[in-house]
Formats: C-alpha cells, structure tokens, sequence
C-alpha cells in the first residue's frame, strides 16, 4: 500500500513501474509467441519428422527409432541433449 501511495506522489516511480509491466508482458508475450509457432510448450524430445510416421514415410523407406537402430541412437543422443538443455534452462 505505501508503494502505490509513494507512485502516486511520483510520477516518474509510476511510469518506471509502468515501463517494469511493459517489458514484462513484451517477454511473455515473446514466449507464448516461440510456443505457438512450434506447436507445443517445451522442449522437442522426438526429432524424427513427423512425416516418417505416415503411410508415405513408411512407404518411402522413412526411418524412425522403431524401424532403424541408428537412427534410434541419434533420437536417444537428442533425447539426452534436450534433457540437459531443459535442466539447464530451468535452472534459471
């Protein structure tokens, strides 16, 4: 309650406080934006294309980690690496 009284008395605190709201919405806004534009929250864990699970990526030959053992180890080696990528940003 003091703090909003002493914005009140100075309008430079108040348009600090504003411009402190501002760039926070602008940087959550920049997250939903990064989310929305891949599709999901998170971090991709699986980076077979998607195509490769379609009857014309089974037909094509298309790996996936259930049809080719190395391409399973490199899912696993992404797996690993966006694992470490996620532990890391949330320790922020």
């Amino acid at each position: 309650m003091a703090a909003s009284r002493k914005n009140q008395d100075d309008p430079q605190a108040e348009a600090n406080a504003a411009a402190g709201v501002t760039e926070t919405a602008e940087k959550v806004q920049a997250a939903v934006d990064t989310e929305t534009e891949q599709g999901f929250r998170g971090v991709k864990v699986d980076t077979t294309d998607n195509e490769a699970y379609t009857v014309k990526g089974v037909l094509a030959g298309m790996p996936t980690p259930e049809t080719d053992a190395e391409h399973a180890e490199k899912v696993r080696r992404d797996q690993r690496a966006a694992a470490a990528k996620a532990n890391t940003s949330s320790e922020r």
